[in-house]
């Protein structure tokens, strides 16, 4: 999780800057104000609430971000940034831009198990739905999803996510339980994000807030490659 914001007032963003070898779900909350985003491919376009930006850098891209802004009232906006690696094999795949969500004509997916409602922000099938946007038609990726969930007070979540996946969950609002090390529990409160071992092929996550709680779990293969980092 790179970052996200809430309630931004600034008038700032980010001016325009390059990436190179991975992708970036940039995920524009229901209700927010929108982000404005120009960049090398073309494009340009001011995203809202309720959707999101699949950005395939690949062999090179450079983008600018920055919030939509009124002179007539504050700006509100909260956004969540998730960078995936790409395997060593598609670093240098052609760039691409796809916009996601219903205004975009791709929709998530939404449904509600046991009084928690779930979002499938990113999956392959989202990507592959996705034409709006600039560049290449984005090749395949070994597997990445983000899950939004709000879970009940008093409810459980327990997303099937294979056996030997790379998961990690962020807990945006109240707190959850799930499963610790040596067969205890942790809670996880908002603000807080936490990572699982493989090994289980579901992840057990009870609200143990006294409302509804509010969660993104992030599931990807494991590449089982080298790491390097460098560069904005």
């Amino acid at each position: 999780m790179a970052w996200g914001a809430r309630n931004v007032i600034s008038t700032q963003g980010f001016s325009m800057h390059p990436h190179r070898g991975f992708d970036i779900l940039t995920y524009v909350l229901d209700g927010s104000d929108g982000f404005r985003h120009r960049d090398s491919l073309g494009g340009s376009k001011t995203y809202r609430g309720g959707s999101a930006q699949w950005m395939r850098t690949g062999s090179g891209a450079q983008h600018e971000e920055f919030w939509e802004t009124s002179d007539e009232r504050r700006t509100s906006i909260e956004l969540f940034q998730v960078w995936v690696n790409l395997p060593a094999s598609q670093k240098f795949d052609p760039p691409s831009i796809r916009y996601l969500g219903a205004a975009h004509g791709a929709p998530w997916h939404e449904e509600v198990v046991d009084g928690t409602r779930i979002r499938t922000v990113l999956d392959e099938n989202i990507v592959a739905a996705a034409s709006d946007g600039e560049g290449a038609t984005p090749n395949q990726r070994p597997r990445a999803e983000v899950l939004h969930a709000w879970i009940p007070a008093g409810g459980k979540w327990a997303p099937k996510v294979g056996a030997d996946s790379s998961c990690s969950l962020y807990c945006r609002e109240g707190q959850v339980t799930v499963p610790g090390p040596g067969g205890g529990q942790v809670t996880v409160k908002a603000g807080e994000s936490c990572g699982f071992a493989s090994g289980a092929d579901a992840i057990s996550c009870t609200n143990a807030a006294r409302g509804e709680s509010d969660v993104l779990l992030l599931v990807g293969e494991r590449l089982r490659e080298p790491v390097a980092m460098g560069g904005p």
